[in-house]
């Protein structure tokens, strides 16, 4: 095979042809044929013996050309690749095949190349390397927060809530003694000092047994305020909270002695006034 007409194009493309005698294209011209002679019937011959030669004569000597043409291509790309010293991306393609005169076969191909990159000077570089101080706080933040990754839950339901506790909560919110849209849960497990609600309701939880229940005033902050309500600066709610399943506490594993928590409370409104 003989490659020739490399050419290097700016958009990282590359072309060439690549020619094979007409020994090699002979070779696979009968190779398609062996291939091809089992499901080929021709009279007065078993089905796959027909010779050569007659196929030929009866359909064109140019019959098996085009799968001797398909069978020599990988071949005959990878000898311009290896030649040119083409580093490919993704599949080629065959712009042009063609039969020579001498009975050889003349391939052109396209393909896209990995781009050329010329480096910059990156040798003997400095930077500057940030140093941080760890403090004692720093230090004592990330235990805290492994501690707390790690806690498990303990059951309280023998003491009142407190600060930290996770409390398992029915609540039902009342507005002028009607029920409003999303004041209504069961089960809810909220972590006491979290901040998490309406401000005002997590305190009240605090003191609360396991099946105590609790008529609690909330006010809603104008930005908290539902749709329903007016658009006066603050909205009160009366709500009633029952707690009534046992809540834990989380504590670390490390700690020696468990940090229970609080009961679990249901609330449900009463008759909530407006401001």
């Amino acid at each position: 095979m003989i490659v020739k007409n490399i050419e290097r194009k700016e958009d990282n493309t590359v072309s060439f042809q690549v020619c094979c005698d007409a020994a090699e294209f002979e070779k696979a011209v009968n190779s398609a044929y062996l291939k091809a002679k089992k499901n080929i019937y021709i009279p007065g011959f078993r089905k796959g013996k027909a010779p050569r030669a007659i196929i030929e004569g009866m359909y064109g000597s140019e019959v098996f050309y085009q799968d001797a043409m398909d069978e020599l291509a990988p071949a005959a790309f990878d000898q311009g690749a290896k030649e040119g010293e083409l580093n490919i991306v993704g599949a080629p393609a065959i712009t042009d095949v063609k039969v020579t005169e001498d009975k050889g076969v003349e391939y052109s191909f396209s393909a896209e190349v990995y781009p050329a990159v010329t480096l910059g000077q990156y040798k003997g570089l400095e930077a500057e390397r940030p140093e941080r101080e760890i403090t004692d706080e720093d230090i004592a933040n990330e235990l805290e927060s492994a501690r707390k990754r790690n806690a498990r839950k303990v059951s309280a339901d023998e003491r009142e809530a407190r600060m930290g506790d996770l409390a398992n909560i029915d609540f039902d919110g009342f507005l002028n003694g009607e029920r409003f849209d999303g004041g209504k849960s069961e089960g809810y497990e909220l972590e006491l000092g979290s901040n998490s609600f309406v401000p005002g309701f997590e305190e009240q939880i605090v003191g609360m047994k396991v099946g105590e229940e609790k008529d609690l005033d909330i006010t809603f902050p104008q930005e908290n305020c539902p749709s329903w309500t007016t658009s006066s600066p603050a909205t009160t709610a009366s709500t009633r909270s029952t707690s009534t399943r046992p809540t834990s506490a989380r504590t670390s594993k490390s700690a020696s002695t468990s940090r229970p928590t609080a009961p679990s409370a249901a609330t449900s409104s009463r008759r909530p006034s407006t401001t």
